[in-house]
């Protein structure tokens, strides 16, 4: 299918592709403006073995450490630790579960994530604090009388505010207002069983002669209809479409004789209906004429 026929409906339905396009972007623009603003906490810092007089030769520090990075970093699935820390910061966290997270790097470091938004941000030195007291509170217990201690270092503190760039926003508004845009002037003319291609056209009389008109009605090349009409042996207008009527002399289907006239149909995309061009296939058989109008 050729990209000019394929294009087609969105030419014929121009005003409310560009009316679509232009209501979406701008809400989509507007939606997005009310999206929550996020803080992204990030809380830094090592673990290191404490050398004792108990250490054996075949004590592995490294495994050790692991080991207790890992169960500092299963801390922020534990309910209970999600808890103090809401009750010491003295806030309410939505959905807390979700915002605070955990990993291990290699062996030794561990970082902690912390994401909050809009209204919960005012409160977020709280709630950092209260984090890193409430490490520092397990760690010391976990810690107490252990056979391999370790130290921790001074936690490191990183927040930045995460919003998309202004451009990002009108490129996604862009995009949705073309998407739904583009569907719904496709959609106008299927919903409503019209002919949106000549390539059914084609497929259904693949033996007649095709005049192609880009033009609008009313300003076609009368000439050019007029040069293709007389190629027929006594040609008949049929018009398939409302205003047809306006612009040209047509046949009744009626007064049509099947043995002598040839039918030509006068065919606009997005207009013409696929009932209509059947019925009249039903009655005229193959062997016709089509003027088919783009616009």
């Amino acid at each position: 299918m050729p990209l000019s026929d394929l294009f087609s409906p969105l030419k014929r339905q121009f005003w409310i592709f560009i009316i679509v396009l232009l209501a979406v972007s701008f809400g989509s623009y507007a939606l997005f403006q009310l999206l929550p603003q996020t803080q992204k906490t990030t809380i830094y810092f090592s673990l290191k073995p404490v050398l004792t007089d108990r250490d054996t030769p075949t004590f592995d520090h490294a495994e050790s450490t692991s080991k207790m990075a890992e169960a500092i970093s299963g801390w922020a699935k534990n309910p209970q630790f999600r808890e103090d820390v809401a009750s010491q910061a003295g806030t309410v966290i939505n959905n807390f579960k979700r915002k605070l997270s955990a990993r291990k790097q290699n062996y030794i470091n561990v970082f902690w994530t912390l994401k909050l938004q809009d209204t919960e941000i005012a409160s977020s030195d709280k709630v950092i604090a209260a984090v890193i007291s409430q490490i520092n509170k397990r760690f010391t217990a976990l810690n107490k009388n252990s056979r391999a201690p370790y130290a921790m270092t001074t936690p490191e503190i990183f927040s930045e505010t995460q919003t998309l760039p202004s451009w990002v926003l009108i490129a996604l508004s862009l995009i949705l207002g073309l998407g739904f845009a583009t569907i719904l002037a496709y959609m106008k003319e299927s919903l409503g069983g019209k002919i949106s291609f000549n390539t059914y056209l084609k497929n259904l009389f693949p033996n007649a002669s095709i005049l192609t008109i880009p033009e609008k009605l009313g300003k076609h090349d009368e000439k050019l209809l007029e040069q293709f009409i007389l190629t027929f042996e006594s040609p008949r207008l049929v018009g398939t479409f409302p205003a047809s009527e306006k612009f040209f002399s047509l046949s009744p289907t009626d007064t049509i004789n099947h043995n002598t006239d040839t039918p030509v149909l006068l065919v606009k995309l997005g207009e013409t209906t696929v009932n209509e061009i059947q019925n009249i296939k039903a009655i005229f058989g193959p062997n016709v004429g089509l003027i088919v109008f783009n616009q």
